[in-house]
């Protein structure tokens, strides 16, 4: 079983989708490979029966540089970004400013019916192609009405644009579009992340640095020029909370839409359906900051849509709803699958791993904010305490009948005992004189084991 570590991830339809570069740990194959990996349907809220199969590896071999960057120990998480469609063909762009690398690869399955493992391609970029590394930029496929995908991306350029591009299939090649999209319609607008949905660009940010508002621009095809009229939505709600739009996450989850500050405490996390904005309850521990995410998705799962995170501390879940919404649950088990990639688990026989798992766990598999959990939090303190009150009164009760078993024995032994002369203790004891008689001058005549010092 190998433990994996993603570069990216993304969901649709209610499963997580997970990429990245592993080192095959088998001794007939050492070779390093890209990795996709699915989760099951629909995982609980609570991450706990989250499980993963392998879709696809592949030697990295002949294929575009697409790794794991962490520059000054921060992940740069903003400079992935990966989406599948209802198809299952994955795609994947990266830019990595500190080494110069751009570069996109694809995941294309097998037609239903047919055989085989799939087929991995190479996107190209070109070198002039215009992508803010610093803000959060959106890959995403959109569906026109003969059913036909087309994959898309959008980033934010300079104060209020937004540049988008289009694959073409036939040259696998990122074109972006000679003109900047200004989704906002107003000339002072500053908009400072964008996402998609598939069916409009979304942008979140100010205008006249005095207001927060959610552009939506719909598309009506996948043309690189921008058609129909931008859309805007009073985020008042928003800007109370985070008036300086500092560390702003906006993501898809399904149709709709999350927007989130992170490296705040608390964190405050809106879900915007089309026509308005619902605030969960506030996540009380925070959020790491934007470039301490290893990856950030929102998973519509159903019943309970979620968000889904890693950082250096583990892998995370905030369900959007249900009795859970707006609290951070922390997974207790590591992305993993059943094929020798990634990193092998540690062997049972060794003694640092069998000293340091226990071979019976009372706590659940996921684990809740102790502040916003109610209840169950303190159902399960009471418990504890409970059973360290019944230990200290039964080992209370078991000194009691020893000391009144020995009083009864040392009595009976001093009525029965017609000799006076003293017994030497063997050692000296403060309740024992020098002259080896009892502090009231009663001798001792009981064995040391009867003697209750």
């Amino acid at each position: 079983m190998g433990i994996l570590k993603p570069s990216c991830v993304t969901a649709r339809d209610g499963r997580i989708y997970a990429f990245g570069t592993a080192t095959s740990y088998s001794t007939s194959d050492p070779s390093q490979v890209y990795f996709l990996v699915v989760s099951n349907s629909n995982p609980s809220q609570t991450l706990e029966d989250l499980s993963w199969t392998l879709v696809s590896a592949v030697p990295t071999t002949g294929y575009a540089e697409i790794y794991y960057a962490d520059i000054l120990g921060f992940h740069s998480g903003p400079n992935y970004s990966c989406t599948i469609d209802d198809k299952g063909v994955f795609s994947i762009i990266f830019k990595d400013d500190h080494n110069g690398v751009t570069s996109g690869l694809q995941f294309q399955p097998s037609p239903a019916g047919t055989s085989g493992t799939g087929t991995w391609k190479n996107i190209t970029i070109p070198l002039d192609y215009k992508w803010t590394p610093l803000r959060f930029t959106e890959l995403f496929n959109y569906k026109d009405i003969q059913g036909m995908n087309t994959l898309m991306h959008a980033t934010v350029e300079g104060v209020n644009d937004v540049r988008v591009a289009a694959l073409d299939p036939t040259t696998m090649t990122m074109n972006q579009g000679l003109t900047p999209w200004n989704i906002s319609g107003v000339s002072t607008t500053y908009v400072r992340v964008v996402t998609s949905n598939g069916k409009s660009i979304f942008g979140y940010g100010d205008i006249s640095i005095v207001q927060a508002w959610l552009f939506e621009h719909p598309l009506t095809s996948a043309s690189l020029s921008p058609s129909g009229s931008p859309k805007r939505y009073n985020a008042s709600e928003i800007y109370a909370v985070n008036p300086l739009f500092k560390s702003v996450i906006i993501k898809p989850i399904g149709n709709n839409i999350f927007i989130m500050n992170a490296e705040a405490t608390p964190v405050h996390i809106f879900v915007f359906d089309g026509t308005g904005f619902t605030h969960l309850p506030a996540v009380p521990e925070g959020v790491p900051a934007i470039f301490s995410f290893e990856f950030l998705t929102g998973v519509d799962a159903f019943p309970v849509p979620f968000i889904y995170y890693g950082d250096k501390k583990g892998i995370h879940g905030i369900p959007i709803s249900g009795p859970l919404a707006g609290i951070r649950v922390t997974a207790k088990n590591n992305i993993s699958i059943s094929e020798p990639y990634g990193t092998p688990p540690p062997s049972p026989s060794s003694p640092s791993s069998s000293s340091s798992s226990p071979s019976v766990s009372l706590l659940p598999t996921w684990t809740v904010d102790a502040k916003r959990s109610g209840g169950k939090t303190g159902a399960v303190i009471g418990g504890v305490c409970a059973v360290v009150v019944v230990v200290i009164a039964v080992l209370g009760f078991l000194f009691y009948r020893r000391k009144r078993q020995l009083e009864q024995t040392l009595n009976s032994n001093h009525q029965s005992n017609n000799s006076t002369e003293p017994v030497q203790p063997t050692h000296q004891d403060p309740k024992v004189k020098s002259t080896g008689t009892m502090e009231n001058n009663t001798p001792f005549t009981g064995s040391k084991e009867e003697y209750p010092y």
